[in-house]
């Protein structure tokens, strides 16, 4: 095979650092993300250029290309299950057949293996190219809906539509704009809250409230903040319904939340203005908090829904020499994702 010395396209460092917990962190490629710049357009077409001549250089009898190629398609062809979401006795997972274009998403029983899967959403036969994804899904307390989004061509930019499980029918509700969103179902199924984009708009994510049958193009802005337009909320609701939290991830490094009391309408916050990272869960009338306030890797706290201020905070699982990734409550108990050495363990606690 003959040698073949190839250029490396170069990329300029920028003088870009950012400050986390008072650690300078130089981040000199800043540059790349933003992928509309011609700038970044050229860098690609460079990279991808290189990277072909790579590959056909190759392409000659003493060359092992061909055979880990064929090798790598037939991985690639496998079945894959990536994400499941149990809503009593209804197993909601989202599954890629063998050899299929894009994954769908199946119904399975939770609790009798034998039972017979049920497709409910097939994205690779909506178009002929094959190019509508399955993004993201939520099924409601009760699991008779599931909330789903599809987008065209990779571009993320879901639509939501809502299907009736026991049915097989789709209601009239739709949704756009809803790019990587979360939806909260209300304990009655009558309704949710979801995060939404305006039109034509890649910042100022938002959360709204639908309700089923309503038209959503009066749906109300429950949350917003017009001074960080690149903050990325997210929503979850109490079991109970009376409580609907919004976490709002301002930076990598950096997530406020803040409670809705639903019955009063007040706001409460939980963490703001903090660099930290947290995660969160409901248990009972309180939140299970996965924090790195006071504790860089990571602490397990309880906090009364009614005064959820950190101050008030009681600490359930104490930082460790590991790195605790989340909590969520199990029962009366907690499982906590500890990782340490790259290698993740779930503990069980009592609090």
């Amino acid at each position: 095979m003959a040698n073949t010395t190839l250029p490396v396209p170069p990329t300029p460092r920028q003088a870009a650092v950012d400050l986390y917990q008072g650690v300078p962190v130089a981040d000199p490629y800043r540059w790349l993300e933003d992928g509309d710049s011609p700038a970044t357009h050229e860098w690609v077409a460079q990279q991808n250029e290189r990277t072909r001549q790579a590959l056909d250089a190759r392409h000659d009898p003493e060359s092992d290309r061909d055979r880990w190629h064929e090798r790598l398609v037939a991985r690639l062809s496998l079945g894959v299950v990536m994400q499941a979401k149990v809503r009593g006795d209804r197993l909601f997972v989202v599954e890629r057949a063998e050899s299929a274009e894009q994954f769908s998403l199946v119904l399975r029983s939770a609790s009798a293996a034998s039972a017979a899967p049920i497709l409910l959403i097939d994205p690779g036969t909506i178009s002929p190219d094959s190019a509508t994804a399955l993004d993201w899904f939520f099924p409601s307390a009760d699991g008779r809906f599931v909330a789903y989004g599809l987008s065209e061509g990779g571009t993320e930019n879901s639509v939501l539509s809502i299907l009736d499980v026991e049915s097989g029918e789709h209601l009239a509700d739709r949704i756009t704009n809803t790019r990587g969103a979360t939806v909260a179902w209300l304990a009655d199924s009558s309704g949710f809250y979801y995060t939404a984009y305006p039109e034509d708009d890649q910042y100022n994510r938002r959360v709204m409230f639908h309700e089923i049958g309503a038209d959503s193009e009066v749906d109300p802005i429950i949350w917003s903040d017009s001074e960080a337009p690149q903050a990325w909320p997210d929503v979850k609701i109490s079991p109970d319904g009376r409580y609907l939290l919004v976490e709002v991830m301002v930076g990598w490094g950096h997530i406020d939340a803040f409670l809705l009391d639903r019955q009063d309408g007040s706001w409460l916050t939980v963490v703001a203005d903090i660099e930290a990272t947290s995660s969160f869960d409901f248990m009972g009338d309180q939140l299970i908090i996965a924090t790195t306030v006071g504790a860089p890797k990571g602490r397990v706290v309880l906090a009364p829904l009614d005064a959820p201020w950190s101050d008030g905070w009681r600490t359930v699982v104490p930082e460790g020499t590991g790195v605790i990734a989340s909590a969520s409550a199990f029962g009366k108990e907690i499982l906590v994702v500890v990782t340490e050495g790259a290698v993740d363990r779930i503990e069980r606690w009592r609090p």
